[in-house]
C-alpha cells in the first residue's frame, strides 16, 4: 500500500469516527431534552444544568 493511500485511509477512518461520535453526542442531547420534557414537564436538560441556558434547535 502506498504512503498516500495509507494517509487517506487513516484520515477517512478518523473522520468517520469523529462524525459518529458527534452524532452520538447530539443524539444523547436530543433524547435528554425530549425525555425531560415528556417525563417531568420541564426544560432543565443536561445543557441547562451545565451552562445555565437551553439551546433551541431549529427543528
Amino acid at each position: 500500500m502506498s504512503d498516500n493511500r495509507r494517509r487517506l485511509r487513516a484520515f477517512l477512518t478518523a473522520f468517520t469516527v469523529t462524525l459518529c461520535a458527534l452524532c452520538l453526542g447530539l443524539g444523547f442531547l436530543e433524547v435528554d431534552a425530549r425525555s425531560r420534557e415528556i417525563g417531568f414537564g420541564d426544560e432543565k436538560t443536561l445543557l441547562y444544568t451545565i451552562l445555565g441556558e437551553n439551546w433551541q434547535l431549529p427543528w
